[in-house]
């Protein structure tokens, strides 16, 4: 598809013309490939060119993006459908469901499902699928079956997608007589299973437990005729390693070479894994020879494998060998490779030669880990080189790399057989102070005594004088405060760890207090550094987390990460404060993002907002105090045409603002919405005339508070030519 991109590219600088019907064939074959970029490209660029999109091509572009769960954007491209006078069929809607289940944002997905029905467009099999799947994938399996039920009773055939989905998700929670019934109404509705179908299945029920009845599957596959795929046997393969049976795992791989299904990286990785865990290295040599001869090519992976498996067994002479070949075959060893050979070098007592190693690894630009240090320094405890293990040490925070409990015991172990007992009560003592701090923070988080980010970056300093201290940096240690630019993702994750091996584990409220509190001094790639960390030890960012992550990219006008920010939190069904949409829809308009700024717009009124507080928020305190006020007035209108009926003071507040820019007319207009509305006392009292051809009058106006949260009511004159 790129090089059929780069071809059209081509002949269209020669005046090559295309037409509509081939704009949206390419569309939908960049859709198949989700080519998300060069669709959109190809889109502008059809635009540019001043051919109008039909409902083919908008179905197409909120397709390509919903598989993407780009929804947002999405709902830009369909309010384009509506401005068009078109109507969403079933592919849009569908689309739309793929994109909010993709979010797992199944109360946004039912919405539109809701929706759909209610104006006549009937949903199709491939509808009831996304919906099946979108439930089953988050637990809600008896929901999906009901709907299931729902989609038989109104005819529509399900697909062996829609079968195989379901129980997939039903092994999981370990339902095998759901499963059977389930099977058994696939058939009878000659809806056979194939490959996918069985894969999922034996997957499932390897997954909780039923080791049996996953082996049963698989030979009940062979029995239907059906030839397992490579994934089908990799997950066999994983299975039965995992649980240490390699006789059975090696007649699968004989078995699948004998039916032509090739065993790709995965599976040859798998094998050698099990095969090093029990101790025959020797056997897992025989495979990567062959991975050698015939391929696939050995990865780090399946090198590093090998070398741990060597370096256990004690056979470090081939380990070393081993890191030599990948050398030659192109496979350059990472620091996990050099850690390996580190820590069988000091496990057997070939200290000169791990010493040599590590002294590659520096050469090399490799930064030596705890676990190779610790392995150094307790290798030269236990061969009396103590002086030197403390040297390491030394070296070892020099490079910013702390010793854990473990290097520090391996250290005392060493100075106590050699009776230097004053050198162990000093190092003792270090560990404790370096530790007081996060004493006191245990001691205060086990009374429920909330830290805030003051609190951290006390923390924070401490461990940056520590630091200091080791690269004798004197006169930075005596900064009394820690400033914005010092603090450095690497400072943030020693805090993290030191946490950690202090008894204060750090939870989702920790991660939040640092995420606002870096968020607030503009560190945003600190703070998106910190949401990944959490999500990889299992943490959920919540809502808070999110919100400040908006609010700083907002502010620096990043405006791609924010809407990727907002999909995020509608898929965990987090819904922004007005005022985070409107700071959101400012930032739009400054990066010339107009249309987006619209649909996002236009999505909220969606929403449950009151059209007032829209018009006070977004209007008058976003886009009129950013200068942008034809934005303001395009955007009213569009509430306008949607029947969004504002009261009358709104509109006075609105037409005094708008006569504070260009827009008279426009101001005018909301006035006299404002002053028809009144009685006619009221109107007698309220001109009072100041000059020939002004008219002021003083009005209540609100503002919003710096939360968005509470009403201030403040006095503006606002002036008017009658």
């Amino acid at each position: 598809m790129t090089r059929v991109s780069r071809f059209l590219n081509e002949i269209s600088v020669k005046d090559f013309k295309f037409s509509l019907h081939s704009y949206n064939t390419l569309l939908i074959q960049l859709g198949k490939f989700e080519m998300v970029d060069v669709a959109q490209n190809l889109y502008k660029e059809m635009i540019s060119n001043g051919i109008e999109p039909n409902l083919v091509t908008l179905n197409s572009i909120i397709n390509i993006l919903c598989k993407q769960g780009k929804v947002q954007e999405a709902m830009v491209i369909l309010s384009r459908i509506f401005q068009s006078a078109m109507k969403p069929d079933v592919f849009t809607y569908t689309s739309l469901i793929l994109g909010h289940c993709k979010n797992n944002d199944m109360d946004s997905a039912f919405k539109v499902f809701g929706r759909m029905t209610k104006v006549g467009c009937d949903p199709n099999s491939v509808t009831y699928s996304a919906l099946i799947n979108g439930l089953s994938n988050e637990g809600r399996v008896d929901e999906a079956l009901g709907m299931l039920g729902e989609m038989t009773d109104k005819g529509i055939y399900p697909t062996v997608y829609t079968y195989t989905v379901l129980l997939s998700n039903l092994c999981q929670v370990n339902r095998v007589r759901d499963v059977s019934h389930l099977f058994a109404d696939m058939k009878k509705r000659d809806c056979w299973p194939n490959e996918h179908t069985y894969t999922a299945l034996i997957s499932g029920f390897y997954q909780s437990g039923n080791v049996e009845v996953a082996t049963g599957l698989y030979h009940k596959m062979l029995i239907d005729g059906l030839v397992p795929n490579t994934v089908t046997y990799n997950i066999l393969i994983n299975e039965l390693c995992n649980g240490g049976k390699f006789v059975p795992a090696l007649k699968i791989f004989d078995w699948m070479t004998k039916r032509g299904s090739l065993p790709n990286i995965i599976t040859y990785n798998e094998i050698i894994n099990g095969f090093c865990k029990e101790g025959f290295t020797d056997k897992a040599m025989v495979l990567f020879n062959k991975m050698l001869k015939v391929g696939p090519a050995p990865t780090l992976i399946t090198y590093n494998t090998l070398v741990n498996g060597y370096c256990q067994q004690g056979s470090m002479e081939n380990a070393r060998r081993l890191m030599d070949l990948m050398k030659g075959n192109g496979c350059e060893p990472d620091a996990w490779t050099f850690t390996e050979l580190i820590s069988g070098y000091c496990k057997w007592g070939k200290l000169g030669l791990a010493t040599s190693v590590y002294n590659e690894m520096l050469d090399r630009g490799l930064t030596p880990n705890q676990v190779a240090y610790t392995a150094l320094i307790d290798g030269h405890c236990k061969d009396e080189k103590v002086d030197f293990a403390l040297s390491l040490i030394e070296r070892m925070e020099k490079k910013g790399c702390y010793p854990d409990m473990q290097t520090c015991n391996a250290m005392l172990n060493g100075l106590s057989k050699e009776k230097r007992y004053a050198e162990a009560e000093e190092l003792l003592g270090k560990m404790e102070e370096k530790d007081q701090a996060f004493s006191l923070l245990k001691r205060m988080m086990s009374v429920d005594c909330k830290p805030n980010y003051r609190t951290y970056r006390v923390l924070m300093k401490g461990l940056q004088k520590e630091h200091l201290i080791v690269e004798n940096c004197a006169d930075a240690v005596s900064s009394p405060s820690l400033t914005e630019k010092d603090i450095t993702f690497d400072l943030v994750s020693r805090l993290l760890v030191r946490m950690s091996e202090n008894g204060c584990e750090p939870t989702v409220e920790t991660y939040s207090t640092l995420v606002r509190g870096l968020c607030r001094e503009g560190r945003t790639l600190e703070a998106d550094n910190l949401v990944e960390n959490m999500v990889r030890k299992g943490l959920s960012p919540n809502e808070e987390i999110y919100n400040s992550l908006l609010i700083a990219y907002c502010r620096n006008l990043k405006v791609d990460p924010a809407l990727e920010i907002l999909n995020v939190m509608a898929s965990r069904g987090y819904e922004p404060t007005l005022v985070i949409y409107r700071d959101l829809i400012g930032a739009l308009c400054k990066a010339d993002k107009v249309e987006e700024a619209q649909g996002l717009f236009e999505n909220i009124l969606l929403g449950q907002w009151s059209p007032d507080v829209i018009v006070w928020i977004i209007l008058i305190d976003g886009l009129l105090k950013e200068g942008k006020s034809d934005v303001c007035a395009k955007f009213f209108h569009i509430m306008e045409s949607r029947n969004c009926t504002l009261s009358s003071q709104t509109c006075l507040i609105l037409a005094g603002e708008l006569s504070m820019g260009d827009n008279l007319e426009d101001a005018l207009k909301y006035s006299e919405i404002y002053w028809w509305s009144r009685s006619k006392l009221e109107q007698e009292r309220a001109w009072a005339f100041e000059g020939i051809s002004n008219t002021c009058f003083r009005i209540n106006m609100y503002d919003m508070d710096s939360d968005g949260l509470n009403l201030i009511d403040r006095n503006r004159c606002c002036g008017f030519k009658k």
